[in-house]
């Protein structure tokens, strides 16, 4: 990135990992570690200066937008911030209905009885949209809603409803709690580790809170000055680890 002055500033230097399918990766690292924009190389919104990343094995990163695009629906992001992250003019079921619509593994033909394509659509669309709603725990009353009319806790479960409507492989959740009370928190990665047991997600947290990824991480990647200084299986960070600042955020986790 262009730093002050035009000076480089580079975000990200020699990072290296991999997620194993079925798994949940935890990254973690202080504010200006380079967090947020690993997550935006593995969602392919950004492009890095060297190297690669790869998806299921196949270019992903070096890929053009326009093949990429069909892979997409594949990986999904849940953002930070879930007031920011909808439009606040729409309803709960306008955003989950436009989510859907993305769908590529949803059938599109008409029925024999003279239904049509579009007809079909709707109802399939509607159903879904309900399904999604279930996954996520709300109601089905709350899809007449806006945004501002719901609760933190309710809002990041909307996001996450929205995520999961083109039904991805892989989940990258970029800071998914850090906005919510310690209570909310507890509820959603109770939520987020359920939907991965029943849908056989693979998923990357990202936070800076070692408490978080502690819940839900199998491995973990520790991020310094936008570095890997150590990764490995979450036992193995959290109770052995190899570096100062990695103690210094497992202290801090206990402190809190």
């Amino acid at each position: 990135y262009s730093g002050p002055g035009g000076t480089p500033v580079r975000a990200l230097e020699e990072v290296s990992l991999f997620v194993t399918a079925g798994t949940t990766l935890g990254i973690v690292g202080e504010s200006g570690s380079g967090k947020s924009t690993l997550a935006r190389l593995l969602m392919a919104l950004e492009s890095p200066d060297s190297g690669t990343v790869e998806l299921f094995g196949l270019p992903w990163s070096k890929e053009p937008e326009a093949p990429r695009r069909s892979r997409r629906g594949a990986i999904q992001l849940v953002e930070q911030n879930p007031y920011d992250a909808l439009d606040p003019r729409w309803s709960v079921r306008r955003i989950l209905a436009e989510a859907v619509a993305l769908d590529d593994s949803r059938p599109r033909n008409g029925k024999a009885d003279g239904s049509s394509g579009e007809e079909l659509q709707v109802v399939r669309g509607a159903k879904r949209v309900a399904e999604l709603m279930d996954q996520v725990g709300l109601s089905g009353d709350l899809l007449s809603r806006r945004p501002h009319q719901l609760s933190g806790g309710q809002r990041q479960r909307v996001v996450i409803a929205r995520a999961l409507a083109r039904r991805p492989a892989v989940l990258i959740c970029d800071e998914p709690v850090s906005a919510l009370d310690a209570h909310v928190q507890a509820q959603v990665l109770s939520l987020l580790t359920d939907i991965q047991h029943r849908l056989g997600l693979t998923m990357v947290i990202i936070s800076h809170d070692l408490g978080v990824i502690a819940q839900m991480a199998d491995h973990i990647v520790v991020l310094h000055e936008g570095r890997v200084i150590e990764q490995g299986p979450a036992s193995q960070i959290l109770h052995r680890p190899a570096k100062d600042f990695t103690r210094a955020l497992i202290e801090a986790s206990h402190s809190l």
